[in-house]
Parts: C-alpha cells; sequence; structure tokens
C-alpha cells in the first residue's frame, strides 16, 4: 500500500511539473493506484502524470480505461460550466449578482481545469437568497429544498445548486458565527469578475477564497474526512495566487477561529508531499507528517459515501454519532465550541432533518 501510496504522489507532482525523475516502478499494484486515484478525487490528474511520464509499464488496457475516466470528468465539468453560465445569465437579468464558493474558481488555478472533478455548485447573492428562491420555484418550475438553514438547495439540469444565506452553518457550530461574520466583512473590494460566454458572475480573490476554503476544508475534515483532491485545492490556490494573498488577514483568521494547529498540518503536507516551495506557506513549527494522524485520515477516514442513508435514521444516527466521539481530536483542531455542546446540538439538528 505504502508504495502505491508514494506512485499516486509522484503522479500527481508530475502532472503539474514538480517531478524531476519521470520514471515509474514496475513493481507496483497499478489497479490499486487506479482505484485510490479516483477515490480521491484526482484521477484526471494522475492519469496527466502518467501521460508525462517517459517510462511507465502500466497495462494498456487500464491505460485506456483510465483515460476514458479523465474524459468522464472532462464532459462533466464542461457541463457544470454549461450550468453555471446560464446561471449566472438568468440571475443577471434578475438584476440579482452571484458570487461562486469553490468549485469552478479553483478550477482556474489547475494545470488543465477540466481535470478537477465537479460536484455542486454553491452560490451567494448578496442577501437576495430569497428572491432567488422564489425565481426558481416560480418562474423555473423547479422546486426548492429550504429545510436546511444554511443555504436552500434545488437540481438545475441534473446539478444541485446550494443557495447560500450563510456560508457555514452557525446553527450546530456557534464559532461559525465568528467565521460568517469575519467573511461578510471582507467581501467588499475582494471579488474578481469572471466571464463564460456572455455570462458574467464573480468569484473570492485569492484573500478570501483562501479564508473560506480553509475553513470548509477544515469542517469537512473535522465532520467525516477530506481527500487528496481538496487538500490540492489548496496547495494549487497558494502556488498561484499565494503571492496576492493579505497574509496578514489570513493569519489573523488562522488564529482567532481557532485553526492553526490544522493550518500548519496541511500545509506541511503540502510541503512535502506535493513538493511545493515552502516559502509560500506560513510553517511556524516542525511538523512530523509520516507519522501523524492527519495523513492516516486522508488515506483511510470515513467519508459521507461510506454511511448508511440518512433515510435509515437509526443507523445513520449511530454511525454519526459514534464517528463524532471517534473525531473529537479533529474537532478540537477546528472548533471552539465545547465537545459536549456540539454533541448535543449535532444529535437535534440530526432528528430535526
Amino acid at each position: 500500500m505504502a508504495k502505491e501510496v508514494d506512485v499516486l504522489f509522484k503522479l500527481i507532482r508530475l502532472s503539474f511539473g514538480k517531478e524531476r525523475d519521470s520514471s515509474l516502478p514496475n513493481d507496483v499494484n497499478w489497479e490499486e493506484v487506479y482505484d485510490m486515484s479516483l477515490k480521491q478525487g484526482v484521477g484526471a490528474i494522475a492519469c496527466d502524470g502518467i501521460l508525462a511520464s517517459k517510462e511507465c509499464c502500466i497495462d494498456e488496457d487500464l491505460r485506456f480505461k483510465w483515460m476514458g475516466q479523465s474524459m468522464v470528468i472532462e464532459q462533466k465539468y464542461l457541463h457544470h460550466k454549461n450550468v453555471l453560465a446560464e446561471l449566472a445569465k438568468m440571475f443577471q437579468q434578475q438584476g440579482i449578482q452571484m458570487m461562486l464558493l469553490k468549485g469552478y474558481g479553483l478550477s482556474l488555478n489547475y494545470p488543465v481545469p477540466e481535470h478537477r472533478p465537479s460536484g455542486d455548485i454553491d452560490i451567494y447573492l448578496f442577501g437576495d437568497k430569497s428572491k432567488t428562491d422564489e425565481f426558481v420555484e416560480k418562474e423555473l418550475g423547479i422546486n426548492v429544498k429550504t429545510s436546511y438553514e444554511k443555504h436552500s438547495s434545488f437540481i438545475y439540469k441534473g446539478v444541485t445548486i446550494e443557495n447560500h444565506g450563510t456560508f457555514f452553518d452557525i446553527y450546530s457550530h456557534p464559532s461559525n458565527e465568528y467565521v460568517n461574520d469575519y467573511i461578510c466583512e471582507l467581501i467588499e473590494g475582494r471579488t474578481e469578475e469572471v466571464t463564460i460566454g456572455d455570462s458574467c458572475f464573480v468569484i473570492p480573490n485569492p484573500t478570501l477564497m483562501a479564508i473560506h476554503l480553509l475553513r470548509h476544508t477544515a469542517c469537512d475534515f473535522a465532520a467525516n474526512s477530506i481527500s487528496l483532491r481538496q487538500v490540492l485545492d489548496w496547495a494549487l490556490l497558494v502556488a498561484n495566487r499565494g503571492a496576492e494573498m493579505d497574509l496578514q488577514v489570513i493569519n489573523t483568521f488562522v488564529e482567532k477561529s481557532g485553526m492553526s494547529q490544522f493550518f500548519q498540518l496541511i500545509n506541511a503536507f503540502c510541503e512535502e508531499r506535493f513538493g511545493l516551495d515552502s516559502s509560500l506557506f506560513s510553517l511556524t513549527v516542525d511538523v512530523p507528517i509520516d507519522c501523524g494522524r492527519f495523513v492516516k485520515d486522508i488515506y483511510l477516514g470515513k467519508r459521507v459515501s461510506d454511511f448508511p442513508s440518512p433515510s435509515k435514521k437509526l443507523s445513520y444516527g449511530i454511525r454519526k454519532s459514534l464517528q463524532f466521539w471517534q473525531n473529537r481530536w479533529k474537532y478540537k483542531m477546528v472548533y471552539s465550541d465545547s465537545l459536549l455542546s456540539l454533541y448535543f446540538t449535532i444529535a437535534k439538528n440530526r432528528l430535526i432533518h
């Protein structure tokens, strides 16, 4: 397993030019590397690494299968991009300004943007959430789910759209109230305009993007687990736009939100595993990545897809409660809330939803 993990990292480094030695080993289980790359959300990126290697004895059938998966990821990306453009144009016509969170904006930092897997489309509409929900239901005839306080959601052309009223869940995690307030204070003057065809919307600028992405990744890390693709989002954002970031603003946020340890771990991980320039990151302590639970959790941690269906409330609730207890060491790295109060608040919200 260790050898396959090392090969996967080498493929990722090859894909964005951070690996000098382009040769790949013969004695490796390539099927295992392939499966791991898909599970970790870096299948197409790893395939780019294979194509960049001058020496690779991978089986031809597996190579074509891998390239086929890359094409599927590309097609899904292009579909999401078209949906994004249509939404932005419709909202423009309604006088609604749209800010895209994560997703397409982060993909622009990748050597091949189409090779970053696409998921939901998360948007923030500067106070026009309710107006947009009403427009979607009345004018588009699409049902909008509003049971979750943080955001409403609807499906447009097969893609789930999350319309955020707040950036993070302040009902389950009270400490997120500071995070939401901090982001709202930063928004003015910290967005960038993006156009797709004749559609126009904004994305956070590098500083705002860094703060939102860090917190979002940390929350996922605490609640379930994070994938290599999520860590790579951070690494490539800093590598490509780090020089434009206001480090004082970011460091203040990290310290006041209680995420200093998580910040150190993810930065050390990116430096050691992705071969990125250490001067790009704010490392204040030596972090022994190789023997840490952080790395193990990325490889082996349970994700939402590993859980029972939420419709099976009892088994789902038991599994999530056990997961919360197992992840208490991670919650301490992300949230300043009391673990006991968090447990009861999350349990109550789970019963409601």
